[in-house]
């Protein structure tokens, strides 16, 4: 089987925010998080669809959830997310980092996939009725599909 390896980027919005308090005050959340944009991966563009929960004190913690890449011909790439969100101290925005997924299933031209993603990113504008949680990945896929 030949590995593939594929550069790619993601720009985003949030789409829906659910935020519960943790009781022991300072900061302290869970929540659930879904996400829609587009990505560039190699010479396509992909419509990326991520629902993630967070657990986060004063905006530092552990992300992990699901993500999906749609293309154009309706293949479809699912993947198992997990990333760090830190506070940015230069803004009230997010640093993403220690992203990666691994690709559960596919369907098309992506039947039988096996592979991961890494990546890091940053949240452009905070989440707000005005901005919606503005952000963008980088990073490189790797896999391999089976012999057709």
């Amino acid at each position: 089987m030949k590995m593939i390896n594929k550069h790619y980027w993601v720009v985003g919005q949030v789409t829906r925010a659910e935020v519960m308090l943790v009781g022991n005050g300072g900061g302290h959340i869970l929540g659930m998080f879904e996400s829609r944009g587009l990505a560039h991966i190699g010479n396509e563009v992909v419509v990326v669809t991520s629902w993630v929960q967070g657990d986060l004190l004063n905006g530092n913690g552990p992300i992990r959830g699901y993500t999906r890449y749609m293309y154009e011909d309706g293949s479809t790439i699912i993947s198992k997310t997990e990333y760090t969100c830190k506070s940015n101290p230069e803004s009230k925005t997010h640093l993403y980092e220690n992203g990666y997924g691994e690709f559960l299933s596919g369907s098309g031209r992506f039947y039988g996939i096996k592979g991961s993603s890494s990546w890091k990113g940053r949240q452009v504008t905070p989440i707000s009725d005005e901005t919606k949680g503005d952000w963008i990945v980088e990073g490189d896929m790797v896999y391999t599909l089976p012999p057709e």
